[in-house]
């Protein structure tokens, strides 16, 4: 999940499309939502980051699935576009930021709508 080249690549693309310190090393799930807790911003923010952090994991394990049972290699680029839209799907649907856009959340410049 966090050690593979592929992995680490994802992580460091989302942490920067996030604008988050790209030299972030975590290991287990734990240290990463300890790490997402001990982040400077309001609990609204941190929860967008839990659930991008929580689209990445999604989208690492089935692209590792798609590699083990259908031979099918995911690039990096593609990962993160699919992280991007399920993180968007879910935030959209599921909380109360219902005017949230696809062409801002995109660029992650959301910080004004979710502080």
């Amino acid at each position: 999940m966090f050690s593979c080249i592929t992995s680490s690549a994802t992580w460091w693309s989302i942490w920067a499309w996030t604008k988050l310190p790209t030299r972030v090393s975590v290991g287990s799930v734990v240290e990463l939502l300890e790490w997402v807790h001990n982040l400077k911003g309001s609990n609204k923010w941190k929860r967008a980051i839990l659930v991008i952090a929580f689209a990445t994991m999604w989208i690492i394990w089935k692209s590792r699935n798609e590699f083990i049972f259908d031979q099918k290699k995911s690039r990096v680029d593609g990962m993160v576009d699919r992280i991007k839209e399920e993180s968007f799907q879910w935030i959209k649907n599921r909380s109360p930021f219902v005017s949230l856009n696809w062409e801002r959340w995109r660029d992650f410049n959301v910080r004004d709508i979710i502080v």
